[in-house]
């Protein structure tokens, strides 16, 4: 028969309180590892709010950037805006001297504008007598649809269009271009000189609506 086989010491079941001292190692060791969960859960959410927090910061100093952008450009364009306003001022001033120079020294000028004032004159003349015939005639014409220089009455095209020189007067449009010089245009009522600019020329002389309202 065979012989029965003797237990090793090996071979012995762990004893309660091996078991008990493993239980409590796990436990320990699980404890170890929820500390170490919630301090990783903690950096995490220490992270999480340094980062928001990074971001409002550089979102703040973006608006910072951008409204000191906004006020440099703003100030630049500002400061763009009064060079050019100067600038223009001050060709305009230059145009309007070179104008008095060559009204004061330009032989050629001077005679034009002795010879337009005579003309003016001699049409002014000739209307104001034409216009006491009509008075007396008892006429219903209406003088104001009337050009001041050739006494054709206005139209709303061609020209016989009234244009209005600044200083108030209406010419119509022939007689208009036929007063105007390269760089300026005399009024032959008042004798007000306009000069013209890049932006303002005989083509840019308003026309008098009030006259065409009155057509």
């Amino acid at each position: 028969m065979p012989r029965k086989r003797t237990p090793k010491n090996d071979d012995v079941p762990p004893s309660l309180d091996e078991k008990n001292a493993q239980i409590q190692k796990m436990k320990a060791d699980l404890k170890k590892l929820d500390a170490e969960i919630l301090a990783e859960k903690k950096k995490g959410r220490e992270a999480k709010q340094k980062h928001k927090e990074d971001m409002e910061r550089l979102r703040w100093q973006e608006r910072g950037i951008n409204n000191e952008i906004f006020y440099q450009t703003s100030r630049h364009a500002i400061q763009i805006g009064i060079v050019k306003k100067d600038y223009d001022k001050t060709k305009i001033e230059l145009a309007q001297l070179r104008v008095d120079l060559k009204l004061a020294t330009d032989e050629q000028v001077k005679a034009e504008i002795v010879k337009e004032d005579q003309d003016t004159r001699e049409r002014l003349e000739r209307r104001t007598k034409h216009l006491e015939e009509v008075l007396k005639s008892g006429s219903n014409r209406k003088v104001w649809k009337e050009c001041e220089l050739c006494s054709l009455e206005f139209e709303e095209h061609g020209l016989w269009i009234p244009k209005v020189l600044k200083c108030g007067h209406t010419f119509c449009w022939g007689c208009v271009q036929r007063l105007a010089k390269p760089d300026f245009i005399r009024c032959p009522i008042d004798k007000t000189v306009f000069v013209f600019s890049e932006n303002d020329d005989v083509n840019k002389i308003p026309k008098n609506f009030r006259a065409l309202n009155a057509l």
